[in-house]
């Protein structure tokens, strides 16, 4: 008797750790939270800018090896609207993966998935 080859099954690749390089250019919140306002800007020499939605932002970031990753939030306006917080995910989050096209921060606030493109 003949055996037949399975085909391998393909699998979309898990998360990995994000290096520096992944993360710039401009990020939206995955959920199209305040629809393309809420934004991180993350720019080459560890500046980022951004904002909640009306709010604009900025401070630094860096990303180390394993996607251990580094970031501050500087002064902000303080306009009422729909408060995404970009900054807090930013400032507070201690690892930055790459999931498929997605930035996946994590910290003590949980998960905050970003997108290149509006959702």
């Amino acid at each position: 008797m003949r055996r037949r080859r399975r085909r391998p099954v393909r699998r979309r690749p898990g998360p990995r750790p994000a290096a520096a390089g992944d993360l710039l250019g401009r990020w939206y919140p995955a959920d199209g939270t305040a629809q393309g306002r809420a934004f991180a800007e993350f720019a080459d020499g560890g500046a980022w800018t951004g904002s909640d939605g009306c709010n604009g932002q900025s401070g630094t970031w860096a990303v180390g090896p394993g996607g251990a990753v580094t970031g501050t939030s500087g002064m902000s306006t303080m306009i009422a609207c729909e408060n995404v917080p970009v900054a807090r995910w930013i400032a507070e989050a201690d690892r930055a993966e790459i999931d498929g096209t997605d930035l996946v921060l994590h910290g003590g606030y949980g998960t905050a998935r970003l997108v290149r493109d509006l959702p």
